[in-house]
Protein backbone atom coordinates (compact mmCIF):
# COMPACT_ATOMS: atom_id res chain seq x y z
CA UNK A 1 0.00 0.00 0.00
CA UNK A 2 1.75 3.28 -1.05
CA UNK A 3 1.60 6.18 1.47
CA UNK A 4 -0.63 7.76 -1.12
CA UNK A 5 -3.23 5.46 -0.81
CA UNK A 6 -2.89 5.82 2.94
CA UNK A 7 -3.37 9.54 2.79
CA UNK A 8 -6.30 9.28 1.00
CA UNK A 9 -7.94 6.24 2.66
CA UNK A 10 -7.28 8.17 5.72
CA UNK A 11 -8.92 11.38 4.32
CA UNK A 12 -11.84 9.39 3.03
CA UNK A 13 -12.54 8.59 6.63
CA UNK A 14 -12.42 11.81 7.74
CA UNK A 15 -14.02 13.98 5.21
CA UNK A 16 -16.71 11.46 3.87
CA UNK A 17 -17.97 8.69 6.09
CA UNK A 18 -20.65 7.90 3.72
CA UNK A 19 -18.73 7.57 0.98
CA UNK A 20 -16.51 5.19 3.29
CA UNK A 21 -19.05 3.21 4.66
CA UNK A 22 -19.90 2.80 0.62
CA UNK A 23 -16.38 1.65 0.17
CA UNK A 24 -16.74 -0.89 2.71
CA UNK A 25 -19.84 -2.27 1.99
CA UNK A 26 -18.27 -2.99 -1.42
CA UNK A 27 -15.14 -4.47 0.04
CA UNK A 28 -17.45 -7.08 1.98
CA UNK A 29 -19.14 -8.26 -1.29
CA UNK A 30 -16.32 -8.41 -3.18
CA UNK A 31 -14.35 -10.54 0.20
CA UNK A 32 -17.32 -12.70 -0.04
CA UNK A 33 -16.89 -13.55 -3.95
CA UNK A 34 -13.72 -13.14 -4.31
CA UNK A 35 -12.08 -14.54 -1.48
CA UNK A 36 -14.37 -17.16 -0.42
CA UNK A 37 -16.13 -19.77 -3.43
CA UNK A 38 -19.66 -17.75 -2.95
CA UNK A 39 -21.37 -21.38 -4.23
CA UNK A 40 -19.95 -23.09 -0.86
CA UNK A 41 -20.91 -20.80 1.56
CA UNK A 42 -24.59 -20.78 -0.07
CA UNK A 43 -24.66 -24.60 0.25
CA UNK A 44 -23.77 -24.53 3.83
CA UNK A 45 -25.84 -21.94 4.40
CA UNK A 46 -28.78 -23.97 2.95
CA UNK A 47 -27.35 -26.89 4.69
CA UNK A 48 -27.62 -25.12 7.99
CA UNK A 49 -31.41 -25.12 7.82
CA UNK A 50 -31.73 -28.70 7.14
CA UNK A 51 -30.98 -31.26 10.68
CA UNK A 52 -28.43 -33.06 9.20
CA UNK A 53 -25.65 -32.06 12.00
CA UNK A 54 -26.80 -30.97 15.48
CA UNK A 55 -24.58 -29.39 18.09
CA UNK A 56 -24.91 -29.37 21.56
CA UNK A 57 -27.14 -26.62 21.78
CA UNK A 58 -29.70 -27.31 19.10
CA UNK A 59 -30.30 -30.54 21.10
CA UNK A 60 -31.00 -28.60 24.12
CA UNK A 61 -32.96 -25.86 22.21
CA UNK A 62 -34.89 -28.72 20.71
CA UNK A 63 -36.86 -29.52 24.44
CA UNK A 64 -38.76 -25.99 23.97
CA UNK A 65 -41.41 -25.32 21.19
CA UNK A 66 -40.28 -23.46 18.09
CA UNK A 67 -42.12 -20.00 17.38
CA UNK A 68 -43.29 -20.15 13.92
CA UNK A 69 -42.43 -18.52 10.86
CA UNK A 70 -45.27 -16.31 10.48
CA UNK A 71 -45.27 -14.37 13.58
CA UNK A 72 -41.64 -13.06 13.05
CA UNK A 73 -42.89 -12.46 9.02
CA UNK A 74 -46.12 -10.57 10.75
CA UNK A 75 -43.63 -8.43 13.20
CA UNK A 76 -41.77 -7.70 10.40
CA UNK A 77 -45.12 -6.64 8.15
CA UNK A 78 -46.09 -4.59 11.33
CA UNK A 79 -42.69 -2.47 11.56
CA UNK A 80 -42.02 -2.02 7.87
CA UNK A 81 -45.82 -0.41 7.69
CA UNK A 82 -45.21 1.99 11.05
CA UNK A 83 -42.04 3.01 9.66
CA UNK A 84 -43.91 4.13 6.42
CA UNK A 85 -46.74 5.46 8.12
CA UNK A 86 -44.40 7.50 10.51
CA UNK A 87 -42.06 8.51 7.42
CA UNK A 88 -45.33 9.86 5.29
CA UNK A 89 -47.32 11.66 8.32
CA UNK A 90 -43.55 13.45 9.30
CA UNK A 91 -42.97 13.90 5.71
CA UNK A 92 -41.60 17.52 6.60
CA UNK A 93 -39.15 16.88 9.49
CA UNK A 94 -38.02 13.08 8.45
CA UNK A 95 -38.06 13.68 4.19
CA UNK A 96 -37.44 9.68 3.88
CA UNK A 97 -39.98 8.76 1.19
CA UNK A 98 -41.81 5.45 1.04
CA UNK A 99 -39.41 3.97 -1.12
CA UNK A 100 -36.11 4.97 0.73
CA UNK A 101 -37.64 2.43 3.04
CA UNK A 102 -38.21 -0.12 1.06
CA UNK A 103 -34.44 0.40 -0.14
CA UNK A 104 -33.24 0.75 3.08
CA UNK A 105 -35.02 -2.80 4.15
CA UNK A 106 -33.86 -4.50 0.93
CA UNK A 107 -30.30 -3.25 1.88
CA UNK A 108 -30.57 -4.58 5.18
CA UNK A 109 -31.56 -8.21 4.00
CA UNK A 110 -28.36 -7.67 0.79
CA UNK A 111 -25.73 -7.46 3.22
CA UNK A 112 -27.24 -9.83 5.93
CA UNK A 113 -24.97 -12.77 4.61
CA UNK A 114 -21.83 -11.41 3.76
CA UNK A 115 -21.41 -9.16 7.11
CA UNK A 116 -22.90 -12.34 8.84
CA UNK A 117 -20.08 -14.16 7.31
CA UNK A 118 -17.00 -12.25 7.78
CA UNK A 119 -18.21 -11.55 11.63
CA UNK A 120 -18.49 -15.15 11.66
CA UNK A 121 -15.08 -16.00 10.63
CA UNK A 122 -13.07 -13.10 12.00
CA UNK A 123 -15.33 -12.74 14.97
CA UNK A 124 -14.92 -9.19 14.70
CA UNK A 125 -18.00 -6.96 14.68
CA UNK A 126 -18.10 -3.92 12.48
CA UNK A 127 -20.73 -1.41 13.45
CA UNK A 128 -20.94 1.38 11.19
CA UNK A 129 -22.55 4.41 11.74
CA UNK A 130 -24.02 6.08 9.10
Amino acid sequence: MTPHLLIELSYMVVANPVEFQIFIYHAQIDDLVLCYCFREIWLLSKSAFSEKKMDIHTKLMRRYKQVPEWWFTCILLVNIAATIFTCQYFKDQLQLPWWGVLLACALAIFFTLPVGVITATTNQVHIHHV
